[in-house]
Order: structure tokens, then sequence, then C-alpha cells
């Protein structure tokens, strides 16, 4: 087992961050239940996994850095956006792969996930 040691320090002495955020990549929560799904992730996007609504809800609450939520099926959509709701929690822009029937849940193009997910980001 290795374990890491203490951050480096800056030349003002100051440490650094373990895991800087890097602000070029995109971070999406992607919702399904039989996830990870095979999909071709380019590198300028990583993808956290969440395995239903309640999971989703739990990963959104402890990680601010999540982008967009990306979904796959519209029962698993609006159940996630009900748990947040229930929790008081806010959601980033959400996305869905294919056609969308949710309100407030942007359809992408699913023969160019990524690139359509990052055009409608504005990135």
């Amino acid at each position: 087992m290795t374990i890491a040691g203490p951050p480096a320090a800056t030349e003002n002495g100051a440490a650094e961050p373990r895991c800087a955020h890097n602000p070029r990549v995109l971070h999406v929560l992607a919702v399904d239940a039989e996830a990870p799904l095979a999909l071709e992730i380019p590198p300028s996007i990583e993808v956290l996994w969440a395995h239903g609504p309640e999971d989703a809800a739990e990963k959104l609450a402890r990680n601010r850095r999540i982008d967009a939520v990306l979904f796959f099926d519209d029962r698993i959509a609006e159940a996630t956006a009900q748990a947040v709701g229930d929790d008081g929690g806010t959601l980033p822009p959400l996305f869905r792969a294919g056609e969308s029937g949710v309100a407030g849940i942007e359809s992408l193009d699913p023969n160019a996930l990524f690139d359509d997910l990052r055009r409608k980001l504005g990135e």
C-alpha cells in the first residue's frame, strides 16, 4: 500500500492541493441503473456514475464541482430531480442522451453526446 505524503509547498510556502480542479475538464454526473455504460468519453470530460436517483442526490450533495447531469432514461431523470428537490438541493444543468420527455431536461444527440453537451454548456 502506498501512502501519500504531505502536499508540496509552493514558492510562498503555501501547501498546494493534492488534486487541483482543472477548469477545462467538464465534470458530469451520469445517472443510470445499469451504470457504468460503455461510452467513448473524451479526456476533457470526467464522468462520475450514479446508479439511481438516491445515489445521484447523494453525490450531488457532496460534490459541488459537477457541471452537468446526464440521464439515459426519463423515469430516472424525473425521480432524481424529485429526490434532489426533496433534499432542498439545487441541480446543475440537466441533459438526456436522446429525446427527453421531461420538462427542464435538454436532449442531446446520442451520436455526438459529449460534443453536443459541450456546445450546449457554451464550452
